[in-house]
């Protein structure tokens, strides 16, 4: 049978609008008329499988030297190098705009008064297509990362986020593969990315695919007028690289060059491609364990039965991270030397009865509740929600304005099949103190 086709219009609401463009163009809107604001998120879908061990941090390199240098065309004749030309530039526009590189997108923004909502946009297309990429600007930001490789080393997050992404996304032959890569590269990498090199590079970016939100007082037709205006995408995105099994019985990964008084355990569990359909139940699943009152593992580490006159952990958390190819949940908590143990096995059993059982009708719906809470909360800003919105569509995913709907179909026992079908391997890492 056929797959079923796209339209090229969906209307998700009154006030949200996705559209394919006949040039292969995104363009999704919501309208938002309460000040006159509007806030452009352009991403293009290059991501981390886009780079390897040989150029690794070739997309931060690239964001960082475009956004030094504004380049000179019909509407934009101010040009800078010092760091800050695309801010320099915006502020024209009432505003601010930037450049932000994901895990699967390299993103172009800008938030400015609706009236110049043109000229934003035309900013923004001419970082994308022809941007500044002078061998002063690039060597400059070749030293910036440089100094950030280096500073990682004292870093507790970039440590223990290596530790797991060395254990979860590697190939066949145990070598880190898109996720599991450096995300400022590493210090032959940096040295490999020539001015040539990385030039060549940013042809890839702009001609790849790309999705345009427009979130506040947007006028569609002004900016529907400069996307058809554009070439339809030449490059292809990555293909998702097969990540290996994580292997069973591995020891932790044990972290101990860094200043700390406590310990900390991090498990994350590899989830692979998440679907439209799974996404709200990983969404309640984690909420059902950290942010909820009743949360599982706050009542069981925080709330439980003392332990030598303390808490198991001091804190905790846990979240559902979505990405293109590689989604996690990733569950940290703050202890004791003396407790990791025994928090590292709560972690584990509070997962593994998820999956044995459905959600009590109480937990399921304050989970559900602040699902739907969060979702609205984290798009009160415009700048988040062009993005957020944007993220969705990019991606390939359901339209975020569905979120709610999706929401109110789920039951506990269709969360507990997504806890029994995805939650499996896991990936650890323990941070110790030097002691």
């Amino acid at each position: 049978m056929a797959a079923p086709t796209t339209p090229p219009v969906q209307t998700i609401s009154n006030l949200e609008r996705v559209e394919t463009l006949p040039n292969g163009l995104k363009f999704v809107s919501t309208i938002d008329r309460i000040a006159p604001r509007v806030s452009l998120s352009l991403q293009v879908r290059v991501g981390a499988s886009d780079e390897n061990a040989q150029n690794a941090g070739w997309r931060r390199l690239y964001a960082g030297t475009v956004g030094r240098s504004v380049p000179t065309t019909k509407t934009n004749t101010v040009k800078t190098s010092d760091g800050f030309g695309i801010a320099r530039l915006a502020e024209r526009f009432g505003g601010n705009a930037g450049i932000s590189v994901g895990d699967d997108l390299i993103e172009f923004w800008a938030t400015g008064d609706s009236q110049n909502a043109r000229q934003m946009l035309s900013l923004l297309i001419d970082m994308w297509k022809s941007p500044s990429l002078s061998d002063a600007d690039i060597t400059a930001t070749r030293a910036s990362l440089a100094s950030q490789i280096d500073a990682q080393d004292l870093d507790l997050a970039e440590l223990t986020s290596a530790a797991l992404r060395n254990q979860e996304f590697v190939n066949e032959r145990g070598e880190p593969v898109s996720y599991g890569l450096s995300e400022v590269g590493t210090t032959t990498s940096l040295e490999k990315l020539t001015a040539t090199r990385v030039r060549e590079l940013a042809k890839r970016v702009a001609s790849s695919p790309a999705t345009l939100c427009a979130v506040g007082d947007v006028d569609n037709a002004a900016l529907r007028s400069l996307l058809v205006a554009q070439p339809a995408a030449t490059v292809v995105p990555a293909v998702a690289p097969k990540f290996a099994p994580i292997k069973t019985g591995k020891p932790p990964f044990v972290v101990r060059d860094v200043p700390t008084q406590t310990a900390w355990v991090f498990i994350s569990y590899p989830l692979g491609h998440v679907s439209a359909e799974d996404a709200p139940a990983l969404r309640v699943l984690s909420a059902s364990l950290g942010d909820i009152a009743e949360a599982r593992l706050t009542k069981r580490l925080l709330g439980g039965a003392l332990v030598d006159g303390a808490p198991s952990a001091l804190s905790l958390s846990s979240q559902f991270v979505f990405r293109r190819d590689g989604s996690e949940l990733l569950l940290s908590a703050q202890t004791s030397a003396s407790r990791v143990e025994r928090v590292k096995n709560a972690l584990i059993e509070e997962v593994s009865k998820l999956k044995n059982a459905p959600l009590t009708a109480k937990e399921f719906e304050a989970a559900r509740t602040l699902a739907r809470g969060d979702w609205a909360l984290s798009r009160q800003s415009m700048r988040d929600r062009a993005f957020l919105v944007g993220q969705s569509t990019a991606l390939g995913g359901a339209p975020d304005g569905t979120w709610p709907a999706r929401l109110a179909t789920l039951t506990p026992q269709k969360t507990q099949a997504t806890a029994r079908r995805l939650f499996g391997s896991y990936a650890l890492a323990l941070v110790m103190p030097r002691s």
